[in-house]
């Protein structure tokens, strides 16, 4: 019997931005300030938490953290009114990420990049804005290859993602499936150490987000669709090879989504999916429902399956996690998924553009106009989870890196 450890995943701690040492003006200080202020809450608390000069800027404050953006911008103005702009941008920052949607916030947030020659920051606004404003073009380079490898801005799963990733290997048979029950070919398969420009583009991916997946390009697919094999597989038509653009973002996407595990879920229809997700609750979870029959079968089938000290190590990881819905748990993994296509990508337009593609949350949205980006980003919580990463500290650093690099040469 396989035995498997409780902790798959953990969250990796980011090296301060300031560490850079790639400019040393002190616009690029500034910068590497604000993407350190983002790297945690304790820390944005600590930038924050200034010390207040009065008794307008500390009500302002205080309504800041209760208010939500409205309050955020009207303590920005406050604070330029008063020359301050180096205190308006993390207060900037964080409102951006807590409402990707706001384009108040977002042309505020350029202004003061702007004033203090903040590069990464205002090249990661003037990449949004290049989504949804007409006459700006996308960046035409990209800062993924300048990511820190030893860091995860993706974080550490969810309990249930986890727990999954457990089961996959405490009991293969439960979630997985025989590749040849695929009827894919071996001459479609995609190497990554091939010479096809879609071969490389899939090393490159596997390579930033460490997903061992197979890729198989099949003439008839008209969508990309997962398939729990072992290796996991990503199937894709022929779209995919010849939409050179939405490959990098499109093949981080799907291997995200192809993770072993999670995958035990993603590749099943909706209602198969549920029966995974709340029989492995009913079985390892807390007993706060009656499951459903089928459900009920499955967390029986686990019980006869599941090594004893696989199974206590999936109650550690359920216990105090709640009851997740499937719908819930899928919505998390495509924001996930969407987010690990931008660190394939790179550029938040072209990584945003491609999500309409696949994401089913985008379907009818058109994202080229002002108004169309903030429907879409209300509506599409993948969306919006793409975006609020372009203004986190990892990419934000690498961002820096990148920059730094083209202007040497």
């Amino acid at each position: 019997s396989a035995e498997v450890e409780p902790e798959l995943e953990t969250e990796a701690e980011v090296e301060p931005a300031s560490e850079l040492e790639t400019e040393a003006e002190p616009a690029s200080e500034l910068e590497t300030e604000a993407a350190s202020e983002a790297a945690s809450e304790a820390e944005s608390e600590r930038w924050l938490a200034v010390p207040v000069t009065n008794d307008v800027e500390a009500a302002l404050r205080r309504a800041r953290d209760e208010g939500g953006v409205d309050a955020a911008l009207e303590l920005v103005a406050y604070l330029r009114a008063q020359g301050r702009d180096h205190d308006a941008l993390p207060v900037l920052l964080g409102a951006v990420r807590e409402d990707p949607a706001r384009l108040d916030a977002i042309d505020a947030l350029r202004s003061v990049a702007e004033h203090l020659g903040a590069a990464a920051i205002l090249d990661a606004v003037d990449d949004l804005r290049s989504l949804y404003t007409p006459g700006h073009a996308s960046p035409a380079g990209s800062w993924a290859s300048f990511l820190d490898e030893e860091g995860d801005p993706l974080g550490a799963h969810t309990p249930m993602a986890r727990a999954l990733q457990l089961l996959w290997v405490a009991a293969p048979s439960v979630l997985q499936r025989d590749l040849a029950a695929l009827g894919a070919l071996g001459t479609q398969r995609i190497a990554p150490s091939g010479p096809q420009p879609l071969g490389r583009a899939l090393a490159r991916a596997q390579r930033i987000l460490g997903v061992d997946a197979t890729l198989f390009v099949l003439p008839d697919a008209t969508s990309i669709r997962l398939f729990p094999s072992t290796p996991p597989s990503v199937v894709a038509g022929p779209d995919l090879v010849h939409d050179v653009p939405s490959q990098p973002f499109r093949l981080g996407r799907a291997l995200e989504l192809a993770r072993e595990g999670t995958v035990g879920v993603t590749a099943r229809a909706p209602s198969e999916a549920r029966t995974v997700v709340e029989g492995l609750h009913a079985a390892f979870g807390e007993h706060d429902a009656t499951p459903a029959k089928d459900a009920a079968t499955f967390a029986t089938e686990l019980w006869r399956v599941v090594p004893s000290r696989a199974q206590a190590a999936i109650r550690d990881v359920l216990a105090g996690a709640g009851h997740p819905t499937v719908a819930e748990l899928l919505e998390a993994l495509r924001v996930r998924a969407a987010r690990a296509g931008l660190l394939v990508d790179g550029s938040t337009a072209r990584s945003a553009r491609a999500l309409t593609l696949d994401d089913p949350s985008l379907v009818g949205h058109d994202l080229s106009t002002p108004e169309g980006y903030v429907a879409a980003a209300r509506a599409s919580a993948p969306l919006a989870g793409l975006v609020r990463l372009s203004f986190e500290p990892a990419p934000l650093a690498a961002r820096l890196r990148w920059l730094a690099r083209t202007e040497q040469g």
